[in-house]
């Protein structure tokens, strides 16, 4: 799987999965192709993460940043109709989450710096024989070492029920969407 590839150890890690009654290639052009950020439960969790950046933003006057979501994540690869994985690289408990800018899967799979975590997201579609699939996710994150652990666990289990809701909703959007399409 890519996501043993790309991030092969980790400290931090979290799945989720649903049954979709659609084939394997509808359900990827779905992944591929949908924006969990039009969910508006989505949105507005994904503002309240935003709020401290923004206060401290306009506190200190400087310019906002683009808010935060899916387009931050680097799309690192795909198997046809079995699996997509994206990844991102970071100090994700700072205000602004510390984004490192990597433009290749490459230099994401060859990113080593101390001072930061890697994140690493699939959607894996298994098919099965009744006409159905079965889409999970899995998150995890490897923090390079003990320092970086101490300072992303209170951000990860403050963030944690949000983020698993946020990727628990991706999935019964494309659940959604997917089934939509396959009756057609």
């Amino acid at each position: 799987m890519l996501i043993d590839i790309f991030l092969p150890s980790f400290q931090f890690s979290e799945k989720h999965c649903i049954t979709i009654s659609a084939p394997p290639d509808i359900i990827m052009d779905v992944i591929i192709n949908n924006d969990p950020s039009a969910d508006k439960l989505t949105k507005i969790l994904m503002k309240i993460r935003e709020f401290p950046m923004k206060l401290y933003s306009f506190h200190r006057a400087k310019e906002i940043k683009e808010p935060f979501g899916f387009h931050s994540f680097l799309f690192l690869g795909s198997q046809e109709s079995k699996e997509v994985t994206y990844g991102l690289i970071g100090k994700f408990w700072q205000f602004n989450f510390g984004l490192v800018s990597v433009s290749t899967p490459l230099e994401f799979q060859q990113f080593s710096n101390k001072g930061v975590a890697k994140l690493v997201m699939n959607f894996v579609i298994t098919e099965r024989n009744d006409n159905t699939s079965i889409l999970s996710t899995e998150t995890r994150v490897f923090c390079p070492d003990k320092k970086i652990v101490m300072l992303f666990s209170p951000y990860w289990y403050l963030i944690r029920l949000a983020s698993g809701f946020i990727r628990r909703r991706i999935l019964l959007q494309i659940k959604y969407i997917a089934e939509q399409k396959g009756s057609n």
